[in-house]
């Protein structure tokens, strides 16, 4: 974080070009447009969603559930288990329970 900071004032500022920084520095050209470009290191970023193919039908609903829960109380909101339940009892959901659970968290 603090080589990110570094970089970024030294840069910015115009007390050293790019390609010095780039050489000082020995960061990639492109790292360098990536720490130009964010205030913060972004993290990890995918490219493109995982696909859930027993999940994605289910997702709408479980969507609807926690939209409700917002509005109930605490102790009446859904927990990841009572939605797999509900998933499974209400509308023939065959997948796993780690397989709901990290949807809901997702």
């Amino acid at each position: 974080m603090e080589l990110w900071t570094e970089v970024r004032r030294r840069v910015l500022t115009g007390e050293i070009g790019k390609r010095e920084a780039c050489r000082q520095y020995q960061l990639h050209w492109q790292t360098l447009e990536k720490i130009l470009g964010h205030i913060e290191p972004p993290g990890y970023r995918r490219a493109k969603s995982r696909k859930r193919p027993k999940m994605e039908p289910f997702l709408p609903l479980m969507a609807e559930m926690l939209e409700a829960d917002r509005r109930a109380p605490k102790k009446q909101r859904h927990t990841a288990k009572r939605i797999f339940d509900r998933l499974v009892a209400e509308h023939g959901f065959d997948g796993s329970y780690g397989q709901c659970a990290f949807a809901c968290v997702v």
